[in-house]
């Protein structure tokens, strides 16, 4: 089984890599600083950490900054802070929780979901900001670029956005745009039925 590790243990790779300006705004869900909060953001996409929300597989016993096993019950469940404190001076960490990796992707897979992050964060189009879109917009975009590749005369014409003209793209490029574009509408349609629930 492969696992991955919590916020923590991002953390703690980041204090080993030398990288100490770790301030977290809990309010906003972020790091202060910028470079890190784009680091944990390329971390959190490989770990693919959403899964967190589930109970853990497994915990990582840690002393001294060095891993010792891995335990497959929550260890130190029951302890006093007293006692706690004791293990703490013996140089035993927090134990970090474990949870099962996402089946790993293919070269294809990858290109698609790359372009969607490249999306996120560097165009910045969040789920939330492509809320405002109510005319299947994301939906044309994607339909676009495939008919650049099936009817090139008539892509123009399903493109939702006038004042930023679709790209000529290479067949492989229009491919991962419109997949990526996809990923964003079932986002968007998944983040518009979650308000909706919670109003």
């Amino acid at each position: 089984m492969s696992l991955f590790f919590s916020r923590e243990h991002f953390e703690r790779s980041c204090r080993h890599a030398g990288i100490s300006d770790l301030a977290f705004n809990a309010e906003t869900g972020e790091y202060v600083n910028a470079h890190t909060q784009k680091t944990f953001l390329v971390w959190e996409s490989l770990a693919q950490s959403r899964q967190a929300a589930q109970q853990p597989k497994a915990w990582l016993l840690v002393r001294r900054g060095r891993d010792q096993g891995i335990s497959v019950t929550r260890p130190y469940a029951r302890m006093t802070t007293t006692e706690w404190a004791q293990r703490a001076t013996n140089g035993w960490e927090q134990p970090l929780a474990l949870w099962s990796a996402m089946p790993v992707t293919g070269p294809s897979e990858n290109a698609i979901l790359s372009e969607r992050q490249r999306q996120l964060l560097v165009k910045g189009y969040h789920p939330e900001r492509d809320l405002r879109y109510r005319d299947d917009e994301l939906l044309r975009a994607a339909t676009g670029y495939l008919l650049q590749l099936l009817m090139p005369d008539y892509a123009p014409t399903v493109w939702p956005w006038p004042h930023a003209p679709m790209k000529q793209e290479s067949r492989l490029r229009a491919i991962e745009k419109a997949g990526a574009l996809l990923i964003a509408e079932h986002e968007r349609q998944s983040a518009q039925l979650a308000s909706e629930a919670a109003a």
